[in-house]
């Protein structure tokens, strides 16, 4: 089965992580056919939605927390949000939640469409993995400075050493 990796903020991620919200809203949709894995990386977030995390979704930012299937995508018409109800806090769309209300999404969306990525068979991690287990990270070629006078990293710190 093929897989994707897809960021989502703390907040989203708690809602996720206890079944309220089954369905992420995305701009995009991959170009793959469902069903396909989704690996859930829980972003830094913004520092206004840390204060209602979890302290489990804080300790865990930055990390792959879990995963589900998405086996099925939803196009959500910019037209069908104009009229919803705007205070119907769960609007749901197809059979599942997202957890934003339609006046949300259409400031989300900005006018455009959106996709509803069904989230089926969920699995946390016990213990999350750090994002190099997915996509190892190679390190930059250093180079060897030979004068140490024409590297402006020594010169700002006025370190007299090469670096390896």
């Amino acid at each position: 089965m093929k897989s994707v990796l897809i960021s989502i903020q703390p907040k989203w991620v708690e809602k996720i992580a206890k079944h309220e919200k089954t369905i992420e809203v995305r701009k995009t949709r991959p170009k793959i056919e469902t069903p396909f894995k989704c690996y859930i990386y829980c972003t830094q977030g913004k520092v206004k939605d840390l204060f209602s995390c979890s302290d489990w979704i804080y300790q865990n930012r930055m990390r792959v927390i879990g995963e589900f299937v998405c086996d099925r995508i939803d196009r959500y018409y910019y037209t069908e949000l104009i009229g919803a109800n705007s205070y119907d806090e769960g609007y749901v769309c197809g059979e599942g939640y997202t957890c934003l209300n339609a006046e949300e999404l259409w400031e989300y969306g900005k006018g455009a469409d959106l996709f509803g990525w069904h989230i089926s068979d969920l699995k946390i991690y016990d213990k999350p993995k750090a994002l190099s287990e997915f996509y190892p990270i190679k390190p930059k070629r250093v180079e060897k400075w030979v004068n140490k006078d024409d590297c402006a990293f020594c010169k700002y710190h006025r370190w007299g050493k090469n670096f390896t």
